[in-house]
């Protein structure tokens, strides 16, 4: 990280919890998310995430890679040259559907799960509907494909640990619509 001083701040506050608030995410988690990597930025979030779950090692190991000689240059923006993006033809977006069975702890509110869990931004997902129970809650998103993957919809779920048994929260099934 650029900044050490921001980063040793940033690791204290996570010391105490999952959330820089605790163990629920908040306003504040939000807020530095933003401020670290920008406002809708899901390439980017996707990439850091990506990223973090290989060890120093395994990224030391890697070797460099030429770039394609037709390769679009981004900026950090995110922006394509307005000629590339002119010239791509319009692509079909590949959706798919998914049921997710999320385990409820006893006496959550499935409810207030329900709407922690919309308050989450993700480029590329459609909640669907939640219908539930007292036990468990189903989840029937629809996802566009390479924005969000099976694993996301799950660490959207089992973060909420004061109200999901993560080890029993799963991905029912995956679709291709």
């Amino acid at each position: 990280m650029a900044d050490a001083k921001l980063a040793a701040e940033i690791a204290g506050k996570l010391g105490n919890g999952a959330y820089v608030g605790g163990e629920t995410p908040s306003a504040a988690d939000v807020k530095l998310f933003n401020q670290l990597l920008g406002e809708g930025n899901s390439h980017l979030h996707r990439w850091v995430k990506s990223m973090a779950s290989y060890t120093a090692d395994e990224r030391a190991a890697w070797k460099a890679v030429k770039p394609a000689k037709d390769a679009v240059k981004v900026s950090v923006s995110g922006d394509a040259p307005a000629a590339a993006a002119a010239a791509a033809p319009e692509k079909k977006v590949a959706k798919s559907a998914a049921v997710v069975e999320v385990a409820l702890k006893a006496g959550a509110d499935g409810a207030k799960l329900q709407k922690l869990i919309k308050q989450i931004k993700v480029e590329g997902l459609d909640f669907g509907k939640f219908t539930g129970g007292k036990d468990t809650l189903k989840w029937e998103p629809v996802v566009e494909d390479g924005k969000v993957e099976k694993q996301d919809l799950l660490d959207m779920t089992q973060g909420f640990k004061n109200y999901v048994v993560a080890e029993k929260t799963k991905v029912a099934s995956w679709k291709s619509l």
